[in-house]
């Protein structure tokens, strides 16, 4: 049964379980969230890039309006908490400012499998490491989900759309692995080849073989 969801079309893939922090400053968009707030009603975020038109989204709620400013702006708090396909698009909701849509709800499971984790958060500690990143901490396996490093794995855009798509986190938690093991050996030749170039024309000190 479909259902009519305010939207925020943003350039942006936002995946189940993710947090996203937004700051509102539309007219249109500060009545969207005021009525979130009052009804406790959620909206869709649906990801919007020149030239691609997309029929899946992500319904999120509202957590917290983190602070309002003089001018009616905010800083809000919000979480994913499902997927959607776009049957129709309304640039302007009868009686509204904000944009809506007729929508299908697609169920999400977000029951893990330690062992995709345990590889998952391994092979990242290997990558992070190779690439000398510091400032992502990464929960023990037994705790991990794939939306926390969804965006820090090197998925490209038909890569996040694909990924935003899938309905258990078994399955996305399959396809991040499959991911890494064939992103992190190309990370690690990259970064053999920077370091020989960084090389190039220092004094070699080197042992003959014979």
């Amino acid at each position: 049964m479909s259902d009519i969801l305010p939207l925020f079309p943003l350039s942006i893939v936002v995946f189940p379980g993710e947090t996203v922090n937004l700051h509102i400053f539309e007219p249109r968009y500060k009545q969207m969230i005021h009525e979130a707030a009052n009804r406790e009603t959620s909206f869709g975020i649906i990801p919007y890039f020149e030239g691609r038109k997309m029929h899946y989204g992500a319904e999120v709620k509202l957590e917290k309006i983190a602070k309002t400013y003089s001018d009616g702006k905010m800083d809000i708090h919000t979480e994913a908490i499902g997927l959607f396909e776009l049957i129709e698009f309304f640039p302007i909701l009868e009686g509204k400012l904000y944009p809506a849509g007729e929508v299908n709800r697609i169920a999400v499971d977000f029951e893990s499998d330690f062992k995709y984790n345990f590889a998952i958060v391994q092979i990242l500690k290997d990558l992070y490491e190779t690439m000398q990143i510091t400032n992502i901490p990464l929960p023990d396996y037994t705790l991990f989900k794939t939306h926390l490093v969804a965006h820090k794995v090197g998925f490209n855009l038909d890569q996040e759309f694909e990924f935003m798509m899938l309905q258990t986190e078994k399955e996305r938690a399959a396809y991040m692995l499959d991911h890494l093991s064939d992103f992190l050996p190309k990370v690690k030749e990259m970064e053999s080849l920077r370091k020989k170039a960084e090389m190039n024309g220092h004094f070699k000190n080197l042992i003959s073989p014979i």
